[in-house]
């Protein structure tokens, strides 16, 4: 019996905060989906990104890198890309080379910064309001690097 009032409780608590969560989160998305000047949708931009994209995946960009995975969360394009090797590799092979890792992510971070602001697609889409987040692994699955831009990435 007391488990039965327990769930009744649990549940009319969790009734209670979606009702009054909810239509904050639907404004928020809402809020979140329009160019500030103007009524183009990003949220359904950014789907339409991950729609064409994903049929193409994974895509191999090096020897060492594949993209993997595109979601869109509302007006987040998130890119999942893989190294083809684990973290103990890179950095035995920094060491041997004499350099730091910082170095090696500031590259990184260099290189996907000039990817996404030279193409015009993607610096547009930035500019309506929209963002765009890489998310780098090893083989293993541990994060080595996540990145995200919006329209101040790019200036």
């Amino acid at each position: 019996m007391a488990k039965s009032r327990l769930n009744y409780l649990l549940l009319s608590a969790l009734t209670i905060f979606a009702f009054v969560l909810f239509p904050l989160t639907l404004t928020q998305a809402a809020d979140e989906c329009f160019a500030e000047y103007s009524k183009t949708n990003i949220c359904d931009f950014a789907q339409k990104v991950q729609q064409e994209m994903a049929p193409l995946l994974p895509m191999q960009i090096s020897s060492n890198l594949v993209v993997r995975n595109i979601v869109s969360v509302g007006p987040l394009v998130q890119i999942s890309a893989m190294l083809k090797y684990d973290e103990n590799f890179l950095n035995q092979s920094l060491k041997k080379q004499a350099v730091k890792r910082s170095f090696i992510d500031s590259k990184m971070n260099e290189m996907t910064h000039n990817m996404v602001c030279s193409n015009d697609a993607m610096s547009a889409f930035l500019g309506l309001g929209g963002r765009i987040a890489y998310q780098y692994n090893f083989i293993d699955g541990l994060e080595y690097l996540r990145l995200e831009f919006n329209t101040d990435s790019c200036m």
